[in-house]
């Protein structure tokens, strides 16, 4: 069950690092488990990203990290709640400068 996943990250960049800073206990954002996929940003070529773990938000967490994605990206604040609340919605976080943390039973899959 996705639910007992307890995979999480932290952003050791600092400007990317504020953007999350006080949304998390001690900074650890969680994250659908250890996979990540790959997107295009910013017209970039496709990089790395982990999901984050929308089904685990409080309705507060939402709104703040709404809130600064609005302020860096210039997306409607409107737009990112809606997003929020689709089924398998997906808000990637770049993998560039994260540190990881496998939950135990992400572990265990990967050990057996």
């Amino acid at each position: 069950m996705i639910n007992d996943c307890h995979c999480c990250i932290q952003i050791q960049d600092e400007k990317r690092k504020k953007r999350w800073d006080g949304i998390f206990d001690d900074n650890w954002i969680p994250v659908a488990g250890p996979a990540r996929g790959f997107a295009e940003f910013d017209g970039e070529k496709s990089q790395p990203y982990y999901c984050l773990a929308v089904y685990k938000l409080t309705q507060s967490q939402k709104l703040l990290i709404a809130q600064r994605t609005q302020q860096h990206f210039g997306i409607k604040l409107e737009d990112i709640l809606n997003d929020f609340e689709k089924p398998n919605m997906i808000f990637p976080i770049l993998f560039d400068d994260t540190i990881q943390m496998i939950c135990e039973k992400h572990t265990r899959m990967m050990i057996s």
